[in-house]
């Protein structure tokens, strides 16, 4: 008796080892006491190794040997429940829990063919039954709340992950369908909890990751955002959605070029998904506002080529296009965009694009409904008053500087134009006061110098005047009118002297200014340059009706230079229009003398005592 069990035993270890080393073979056992146990074995082996449809001929084998053998029904149902053949699975379990009321397992594994056939009611009633039997049966209450939440039975299937996640606090699996019926609970903060379990106990898993960043998304929570979907993207690289998500949250957080960056990556992995959720809307503000205008205007364009409607977009356009001095288009866009919003801050910036095309009437317009409505306004004001400057408005361009200074008296702009104004209304005191506080900070300004040295000149100030008129000419800037007025400034501190060098810089450039040139003849006679003053003259004497005083000048300089022929000539013509001035031929007879013509010599003297004889007590020398 003992010799048969050995050899029994041992034939049955070397069985094993047959089947173990020919586990992928076709093979047969010739041999066995129980023939529907052996199949069912061997049946186990397969199915352990996911090859169901190679156990299902074993464990009809195994049935067709004792039909009332309930494993072999048991374990045929799983292999064609994982063989998607549900309702074949339906009918061997329905037998194996017959011949096995007790056996749970074969319940949990009916349930999960019942729902694949839609058949809820009876999934979740073997569910139940097996609870009541067993209620620690974490899979059991796992399967239950799974299926209570698919056909949205949204407490109790919270009850029943609750409970699995409970006894089983390591099945990642309860806890991502946990939170996924939070989130659909609107219990958001206990959804991200879950999520993030879950996360814990298995980090491979992308969706909760690409969940929990949806959740911290509508929460505002932008720097939770891209941490989650920092982790979704490190699990899957060529999803389109996170980098489409992430560049949002980048934006949001004002992370410009990261969010650039992703949209990038979203359009290069999906050019079409990028497209229909508005991408180039969303990446091409970004572009503007990091300076990058012709990219943004391609976004921009092709955003609003799709749909017109994106107000927000005709906005920043018409900002790029201002920026790019496309003021027509940009007034274009601003005006569509103040039809829906009567924005303000665009206001202002539709008015500089029409003073930027010297659309005086409507930036001003523009500019005076800011300054109504905005309280402390200053850049309105400011460029109301410089729209009347420019307008010749004077006084009322003074008032709006002055009331734009009163809220922020920093606007040196404001000095300057506002002196100018105060200059062409001859109010010189105050134009001076605003000009040099505009120099006081701008030292250099030529403008600034040029009209504060013209006040100095009004008021007779002349020193001052000069001063101004020296600092700007130091700086390179060599206008004719100034040296004119730097000229006359001399003559009146009667330095005729510096006068002429200036009067000469004047006539390089205007050389036909007949008043100019006589302003430096008489200051060549006085400084007894009479041949200079000759020159002066004689462009004077051209016009074919000189005015006598230049015939008068000139004789008296040729006198000087002993051309006493030229002067006698001179004289001609001055008596020519002056016939009852006796000094004119008392000079023209000193002419006479000189050139030893007696006869006219006292010719003229004849007529000088006629016209006036006091002139008998001068002598001709």
């Amino acid at each position: 008796m003992k010799r048969n069990i050995s050899f029994t035993l041992i034939f049955c270890l070397a069985a094993v080892l047959f089947i173990t080393n020919n586990s992928n073979a076709d093979w047969t056992w010739p041999f066995h006491p129980d023939k529907a146990k052996r199949s069912y074995w061997l049946a186990l082996r397969y199915y352990d190794s996911n090859r169901f449809s190679d156990a299902i001929p074993w464990l009809n084998t195994a049935i067709e040997n004792d039909a009332r053998y309930a494993p072999a029904w048991a374990l045929r149902g799983r292999c064609y429940l994982h063989s998607n053949k549900p309702e074949s699975a339906i009918a061997d379990l329905n037998q194996a829990a017959l011949l096995a009321p007790s056996e749970l397992d074969i319940l949990i594994d009916r349930s999960q063919a019942n729902f694949a056939l839609d058949r809820s009611s009876l999934a979740i009633s073997d569910l139940t039954e097996v609870l009541n039997e067993d209620a620690s049966l974490s899979l059991a209450w796992k399967l239950r709340g799974k299926y209570r939440f698919l056909i949205n039975d949204d407490a109790e299937a919270l009850n029943d992950l609750t409970n699995s996640a409970q006894l089983n606090p390591n099945d990642a699996d309860v806890f991502f369908m946990r939170a996924e019926l939070l989130r659909r609970l609107g219990r958001d903060t206990d959804s991200i909890l879950d999520y993030g379990i879950t996360i814990s106990l298995d980090p491979l898993r992308p969706k909760p990751y690409l969940a929990r960043a949806e959740l911290f998304s509508a929460q505002k929570l932008y720097p939770a955002v891209i941490t989650e979907l920092n982790g979704f993207i490190r699990l899957e690289s060529q999803n389109e959605t996170a980098y489409f998500m992430r560049g949002i949250a980048h934006k949001k957080l004002n992370h410009l070029t990261d969010a650039i960056k992703d949209f990038n990556q979203c359009e290069k992995i999906n050019s079409n998904y990028f497209f229909k959720n508005n991408g180039h809307a969303e990446r091409g503000p970004l572009f503007y506002f990091i300076n990058e205008d012709t990219r943004a205007l391609i976004d921009i364009n092709r955003a609003l080529n799709e749909n017109s409607n994106q107000i927000e977009l005709v906005k920043i356009r018409g900002m790029l296009l201002a920026r790019l001095n496309e003021h027509k288009m940009a007034i274009a866009d601003f005006s569509e965009y103040l039809k829906f919003n009567r924005e303000l801050d665009i206001l202002r910036l539709r008015a500089l694009s029409y003073l930027e095309l010297e659309l005086y009437p409507q930036a001003r317009a523009d500019f005076k409904v800011v300054a109504d409505n905005v309280s402390g306004e200053t850049l309105s004001f400011f460029k109301i008053g410089i729209i009347d400057f420019n307008d010749n408005k004077f006084s009322s361009a003074i008032d709006n500087l002055s009331t734009a200074l009163k809220t922020d008296s920093n606007i040196l702009q404001a000095y300057l134009i506002r002196g100018i104004a105060s200059f062409r209304l001859q109010k010189f005191d105050k134009a001076i006061a605003d000009l040099s506080k505009y120099l006081s900070y701008n030292k250099k300004d030529l403008s600034a110098l040029s009209f504060r040295a013209k006040c100095y000149y009004e008021k007779n100030e002349f020193e001052k005047a000069i001063n101004d008129f020296s600092a700007i000419f130091e700086l390179g800037h060599h206008d004719a009118e100034l040296y004119l007025l730097r000229a006359r400034a001399y003559i009146a501190l009667g330095d005729e002297t510096k006068a002429v060098p200036d009067y000469s810089k004047y006539l390089q450039i205007y050389s036909s200014d007949a008043a100019v040139h006589f302003e430096r003849a008489l200051s060549e006679i006085k400084l007894e340059r009479h041949r200079e003053a000759i020159n002066d003259l004689d462009i004077l004497c051209r016009p074919s009706t000189p005015d006598t005083i230049v015939f008068f000048l000139r004789a008296q300089s040729k006198f000087k230079m002993k051309d006493y022929i030229g002067a006698a000539e001179d004289y001609t013509e001055v008596i020519a229009r002056d016939m009852i001035n006796p000094e004119i031929f008392f000079q023209r007879a000193r002419c006479f003398k000189k050139t030893r013509d007696f006869e006219r010599m006292n010719f003229d003297l004849e007529k000088v005592f006629q016209l006036d004889s006091s002139y008998k007590n001068r002598t001709l020398d």
